[in-house]
Protein backbone atom coordinates (compact mmCIF):
# COMPACT_ATOMS: atom_id res chain seq x y z
CA UNK A 1 0.00 0.00 0.00
CA UNK A 2 1.35 3.43 -1.09
CA UNK A 3 1.50 5.73 1.71
CA UNK A 4 0.02 9.49 1.17
CA UNK A 5 2.34 12.06 -0.80
CA UNK A 6 3.55 15.31 1.21
CA UNK A 7 3.24 17.92 -1.58
CA UNK A 8 5.75 20.75 -1.02
CA UNK A 9 3.58 24.03 -0.29
CA UNK A 10 4.70 27.64 -1.42
CA UNK A 11 3.05 31.29 -0.96
CA UNK A 12 3.91 33.45 -3.70
CA UNK A 13 4.05 37.49 -3.05
CA UNK A 14 4.29 40.67 -4.66
CA UNK A 15 5.41 43.04 -2.29
CA UNK A 16 3.48 42.48 0.84
CA UNK A 17 0.45 41.08 -1.64
CA UNK A 18 -0.20 37.25 -1.55
CA UNK A 19 -0.71 36.02 -4.80
CA UNK A 20 -1.46 32.63 -4.50
CA UNK A 21 -0.29 29.16 -3.35
CA UNK A 22 2.04 26.71 -5.30
CA UNK A 23 1.93 23.02 -4.54
CA UNK A 24 4.55 20.78 -6.07
CA UNK A 25 3.98 17.37 -6.50
CA UNK A 26 7.45 15.63 -5.43
CA UNK A 27 7.31 12.50 -7.34
CA UNK A 28 5.94 13.95 -10.51
CA UNK A 29 7.00 17.44 -10.23
CA UNK A 30 4.09 18.53 -11.19
CA UNK A 31 2.61 21.92 -10.06
CA UNK A 32 -0.82 23.35 -8.80
CA UNK A 33 -1.39 26.75 -8.40
CA UNK A 34 -4.52 28.44 -6.43
CA UNK A 35 -4.85 32.21 -6.55
CA UNK A 36 -5.65 34.72 -4.33
CA UNK A 37 -8.00 37.11 -5.95
CA UNK A 38 -7.95 40.00 -3.63
CA UNK A 39 -3.54 39.57 -4.14
CA UNK A 40 -3.94 38.89 -7.83
CA UNK A 41 -6.21 42.25 -8.23
CA UNK A 42 -3.86 44.31 -5.99
CA UNK A 43 -0.41 43.34 -7.65
CA UNK A 44 -2.23 43.63 -11.46
CA UNK A 45 -2.68 47.06 -10.52
CA UNK A 46 1.86 47.18 -10.24
CA UNK A 47 2.97 44.39 -12.35
CA UNK A 48 2.22 42.36 -15.00
CA UNK A 49 1.69 38.31 -14.35
CA UNK A 50 0.95 35.01 -15.50
CA UNK A 51 -1.80 33.57 -16.65
CA UNK A 52 -1.34 31.16 -14.19
CA UNK A 53 -0.85 33.36 -11.41
CA UNK A 54 -4.28 34.87 -12.33
CA UNK A 55 -6.19 31.78 -13.26
CA UNK A 56 -4.79 29.35 -11.28
CA UNK A 57 -4.63 25.60 -12.25
CA UNK A 58 -7.24 23.17 -13.02
CA UNK A 59 -5.01 20.39 -11.37
CA UNK A 60 -1.81 19.77 -11.38
CA UNK A 61 0.03 20.40 -14.75
CA UNK A 62 3.99 20.45 -16.12
CA UNK A 63 6.19 22.79 -14.10
CA UNK A 64 5.67 26.53 -14.65
CA UNK A 65 8.45 28.17 -15.88
CA UNK A 66 8.50 30.95 -13.75
CA UNK A 67 8.56 28.85 -10.59
CA UNK A 68 10.81 26.43 -12.19
CA UNK A 69 13.99 28.70 -12.49
CA UNK A 70 12.90 30.38 -8.56
CA UNK A 71 12.72 26.84 -7.54
CA UNK A 72 15.79 25.17 -9.37
CA UNK A 73 17.92 28.37 -7.81
CA UNK A 74 16.35 27.67 -4.34
CA UNK A 75 16.93 23.57 -4.29
CA UNK A 76 21.02 24.68 -6.02
CA UNK A 77 21.34 27.24 -2.61
CA UNK A 78 19.54 25.57 -0.22
CA UNK A 79 16.60 28.36 0.55
CA UNK A 80 13.55 28.77 1.80
CA UNK A 81 12.57 31.62 -0.10
CA UNK A 82 13.92 33.24 -2.98
CA UNK A 83 13.45 37.21 -3.91
CA UNK A 84 15.41 38.60 -6.90
CA UNK A 85 16.86 41.77 -7.40
CA UNK A 86 15.09 42.44 -10.73
CA UNK A 87 11.59 41.97 -8.95
CA UNK A 88 9.18 42.27 -6.29
CA UNK A 89 7.83 38.72 -6.38
CA UNK A 90 8.89 36.17 -3.27
CA UNK A 91 8.16 32.54 -3.33
CA UNK A 92 8.60 31.28 0.16
CA UNK A 93 8.30 27.32 1.51
CA UNK A 94 5.34 27.14 4.23
CA UNK A 95 6.44 23.46 4.52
Amino acid sequence: MRGEIRMIIYQLFYREFLIGVLEVDPETNKHRFTSNMEGVKAAKEMTSLTKEMVEGTDGFVDPIPFFQNRLMNMERNGLDEINYQTDYFLLKRTN
